[in-house]
């Protein structure tokens, strides 16, 4: 009886030549799609980065123009209590200035900057971060001399309007008199219609 040659099932050095051209194809893939995923990234962020830039702030603006959320407010004799006035600001937004004094300094032969604006900006810069609108001038007064056009001044002894100046305190009946022009009712007290004379100052109040 003949004997046939047996067939070695297994070859560990076919397998191991297999194993390593498997993995050098593998690593060579790999390096390929990092290349080409470091092309794209250069590609985006320095190729076109000024595109890109300017896409990013068209996105972080949007003018949306609001109408008021409330017209003019009339007592019920007729006279206006609240009207729409238009109020502006100035607001810099520091990630987009390279050389803020520069800035400052150009800025200030267009709009009036006083010490304090620029005090309260220069404070207001550590309380916001850099992305973010920091006011540096918001809307003056017509009329400095008009306490009513500036809507900053102490409402004393009463705050808004009284009613035809007419009011009880236990049984004493009180009457004012109306004490600003087209005004019908006592309005915001009399600490506003006189100057204010300074006793005390100190840095802090």
């Amino acid at each position: 009886m003949k004997r046939t040659a047996r067939v070695p099932l297994r070859n560990d050095g076919e397998e191991q030549r297999r194993f390593a051209r498997r993995a050098w194809a593998s690593f060579a893939l790999i390096v390929l799609a990092l290349a080409g995923l470091g092309a794209r990234f250069f590609w985006l962020q320095v190729v076109r980065h000024a595109e890109f830039v300017t896409r990013a702030n068209d996105n972080s603006i949007h003018v949306r123009f609001l109408a008021p959320p409330r017209g003019m407010i009339f007592d019920r004799d007729g006279v206006v209590l609240a009207e729409n006035v238009p109020a502006y600001r100035l607001e810099v937004i520091p990630d987009q200035v390279h050389d803020m004094d520069a800035m400052l300094a150009r800025l200030a032969a267009v709009v009036p900057l006083s010490p304090d604006d620029l005090s309260r900006f220069r404070q207001a810069l550590q309380e916001h971060h850099r992305f973010q609108g920091v006011p540096l001038r918001r809307r003056a007064p017509l009329r400095t001399d008009e306490p009513l056009s500036s809507a900053a001044f102490a409402l004393v002894p009463y705050a808004n309007r009284i009613a035809h100046g007419r009011f009880r305190c236990g049984a004493r009946a009180v009457h004012l008199a109306p004490n600003a022009p087209g005004q019908r009712h006592p309005l915001h007290g009399q600490g506003w219609r006189a100057p204010w004379r300074i006793e005390h100052l100190e840095a802090q109040q």
